[in-house]
């Protein structure tokens, strides 16, 4: 009976990693990041190109683009 339960939620676990984790494979930590505080949907994170920085700052800003641990919870 143990074999059921530990089977069963090893499925869900597992279905719920395929379909709700996303790739992050080659990112760097600010990259995903990003991911969180621009709401990017986690399908989209596989092929999702960020601009670079000079494209951000051409309205003359001189806002660095920088994002702590604190900041990050502040969101969510």
């Amino acid at each position: 009976m143990v074999g059921f339960v530990f089977g069963g939620t090893t499925l869900f676990t597992l279905a719920h990693v395929w379909f709700c984790v996303g790739e992050t494979t080659g990112r760097t930590n600010t990259e995903i990041d990003r991911f969180f505080l621009e709401h990017i949907p986690f399908r989209e994170w596989r092929t999702h190109v960020f601009p670079p920085l000079d494209e951000i700052l051409k309205d003359g800003s001189e806002e660095v683009i920088n994002f702590s641990h604190e900041e990050l919870e502040k969101v969510s």
